[in-house]
């Protein structure tokens, strides 16, 4: 579906006098009623200089319901348009309407989106300024915006330029991936949702279709060449031309190294790398570029290293990883060289994206080591949503969100990983954030527990647990769905469950930790749920303490209930209450190992 920002009211209000005439029992266009008057003037008929308030904006769904916009108001109507109710009065020119299904709709206004989730009841859920809009799901949203083409992956709070849009006047896209967009001059298509664009031949330029125009007889034009999918070089066509390259004199080494590898977008990336990867005194040259591979997409990425062999130039590439992650992993990102093994050799290390057009986009790091004709991947996932990517020492940081806690009281987060014992494992992990509610606190003691900062957990259940503190923010997140409110009665059937949970993990980590009287000190409090604690208390040790507390929430449904009242997706189970909701991002290929 094309969507596109040229649209003009006339055409609008054609297309509603049409939908209204063509739905089964609607009245004329005529009958439309009068926008609500503004203020301080009377109710009733438009007077001839309101006449070009009528509305410029119209959608429906299905014979039965449809909705107007315009100068300050939505109407609706459930009966083709023989009734009318104001939906939402309000400050700014609503342009466009989209709906998904009956209930879930939005609005562009000179303000900003507009959404709602019953049909009539309307919010702005984002200022971003959209000159047209075009709804994939609930969450998934693209726009045209001043910068170019946007998307959104939380039903339009927030919102992410698709690098290379700029300009964009016209788009469409064919699900997640597939798309195309127009700046008025050329044609682009992207195969992995705007990570990448190829410009479509054998469209002709503004000028070449005037001259054209004037020449040729008033006569059926020939129709232009469809254009061939557009497939990246095999790696040994990418090993050809780099040579090519490297044995043309006219220019500078560095000159050839930026033409090989473009440009680098972001603030943690490097269009290619020098380094002495071998330890042989000389600088070696590395590129990482897209290839052609043997997957569903076509496509695959491969690390390029240059270097001389007397007076010759060598280039070796890496091969393929396994297929499964090839078809899911977008074009790579050169971020640094440097030794994080303890090798005395620097490592490659370089990040892919996951094929994921909206929402979080998971980014996986890989540390990759070189020697003349081999590479070697080090093992360990290193993976993080919408991360930057950023090297302490030797550590790997990455900071960003997970695309599985967009539940959690803060998503933001900083994972750092460190290479032992032949794999780089996660060694710390803090919210960027601490909000003072009893339902972060309990995280931040989660996540501190998980990496072995156990002191930093034990203050942090503590403070969980604190009857002087609130117990939730009152507002939960969700990806792929509005904002939901706690009521009143949700937050108070949810404080106590959540202080006994902070209680019962306060007491299994001291337990954990040696310090049985303070566990048992700790454990021994009053609780609504005091059959949790009684339960941990007579186990004695922390394995048998978790096994006595997910035997009694089996058969104590209420309290996991209640504490599940405070959370967005995947719920608390009986059998995770030592561990936590997992938060971290993996691979689908990783998934379907572990299930």
């Amino acid at each position: 579906m094309w969507f596109s920002r040229r649209r003009s009211a006339r055409v609008a209000l054609m297309l509603l006098a049409a939908l209204l005439a063509g739905c089964a029992g609607a009245p004329a266009a005529s009958s439309l009623p009068d926008p609500p008057a503004p203020a301080g003037e009377p109710a009733g008929r438009m007077t001839e200089g309101r006449a070009a308030l009528r509305p410029p904006a119209v959608e429906a769904v299905g014979a039965d319901r449809v909705w107007v916009g315009g100068d300050g108001f939505i109407l609706g109507s459930a009966d083709g348009g023989a009734t009318w109710r104001e939906q939402w009065r309000g400050d700014g020119q609503v342009r466009e309407l989209r709906f998904l299904d009956a209930r879930t709709g939005w609005a562009l206004t000179d303000q900003g989106v507009m959404a709602a989730a019953d049909g009539e009841t309307w919010a702005v859920v984002g200022d971003q300024a959209l000159a047209d809009l075009f709804v994939l799901d609930a969450a998934t949203l693209y726009g045209i915006a001043p910068e170019g083409l946007v998307v959104s992956g939380d039903g339009g709070r927030t919102w992410a330029v698709i690098p290379g849009t700029q300009g964009t006047v016209a788009a469409c896209f064919a699900g997640r991936t597939a798309g195309w967009v127009t700046d008025g001059r050329t044609a682009r298509r992207t195969r992995d949702g705007g990570a990448a664009w190829t410009e479509l031949a054998g469209l002709p330029t503004r000028q070449r279709a005037a001259e054209s125009e004037a020449r040729t007889p008033a006569a059926a034009p020939a129709p232009a060449p469809v254009p061939a999918p557009s497939i990246p070089p095999t790696r040994e066509e990418v090993r050809e031309r780099i040579l090519r390259e490297l044995n043309d004199n006219r220019t500078t080494l560095e000159q050839h190294l930026n033409f090989l590898a473009g440009r680098a977008d972001r603030d943690d990336e490097v269009p290619w790398l020098a380094a002495d990867l071998d330890a042989d005194g000389s600088d070696e040259y590395v590129l990482a570029l897209e290839v052609q591979d043997n997957n569903p997409w076509g496509t695959g990425a491969a690390l390029f290293v240059l270097y001389r062999q007397g007076d010759a130039w060598q280039v070796d590439y890496s091969e393929p990883m396994a297929p499964e992650v090839e078809g899911e992993l977008m074009a790579p990102h050169l971020h640094a060289a440097a030794d994080l093994t303890g090798s005395g050799r620097p490592q490659i290390v370089w990040f892919r994206r996951e094929m994921i057009a909206t929402g979080p986009q998971p980014h996986f790091v890989f540390v990759t080591a070189w020697e003349p004709g081999r590479f070697s991947h080090l093992p360990g996932t290193m993976a993080l949503s919408n991360a930057r990517v950023s090297l302490d020492g030797s550590d790997v940081v990455l900071t960003g969100i997970s695309r599985s806690n967009s539940y959690l009281p803060v998503s933001e987060r900083t994972d750092r990983y460190r290479y032992v014992d032949g794999e780089f494992r996660l060694v710390d992990r803090r919210f960027t954030e601490q909000p003072e509610d009893g339902y972060a606190r309990l995280w931040d003691g989660l996540v501190a527990e998980s990496v072995g900062r156990v002191e930093d957990a034990l203050t942090a259940y503590r403070e969980a647990m604190d009857p002087d503190r609130p117990a939730h923010s009152g507002v939960i997140r969700r990806y792929n769905s509005p904002p939901r409110v706690l009521t009143d009665e949700e937050t108070a059937r949810f404080a106590p469950a959540l202080r006994a949970f902070a209680r019962f993990r306060l007491g299994a980590l001291l337990l954990a930790e040696g310090r049985k009287e303070e566990a048992l000190e700790a454990l021994a409090a009053g609780s609504p749920y005091a059959g949790l604690l009684e339960a941990a208390m007579a186990a004695g040790d922390r394995p048998a303490a978790c096994q006595a507390a997910a035997d009694w929430a089996a058969v104590n449904p209420a309290f996991l209930d209640a504490l599940n009242l405070g959370v967005g997706t995947d719920p608390w189970t009986a059998d995770i209450l030592c561990g936590h909701i997992d938060i971290d991002d993996r691979g689908p290929w990783e998934y379907m190992q572990s299930n």
